[in-house]
């Protein structure tokens, strides 16, 4: 039940932007799980990336909404744990 027209499409950018994470690093979710890994039981982390990644202020605004996670995956494309 939204009632203005911008919210709306805050909304929608949102789910767009929700929906696209995977596509655009398809090792997201595998990553984030292994930074938790890391968190709970420190370990080694490996990062691995093998192209680059354009950090704009669009960017950077999505980093301020969605945090930590997203940043490490724009920097490492693969995140593997070890326990320590």
């Amino acid at each position: 039940n939204v009632v203005n027209v911008d919210e709306l499409e805050k909304i929608n950018s949102h789910n767009d932007f929700i929906n696209s994470i995977n596509y655009h690093y398809p090792n997201y979710e595998n990553n984030v799980k292994n930074l938790i890994l890391f968190f709970e039981n420190p370990g080694t982390l490996y990062c691995q990336s093998e192209r680059d990644h354009l950090m704009n202020e669009l960017f950077l605004d999505e980093v301020n909404n969605y945090g930590f996670p997203l940043l490490i995956a724009a920097i490492c494309e693969n995140i593997t744990y070890e326990s320590g």
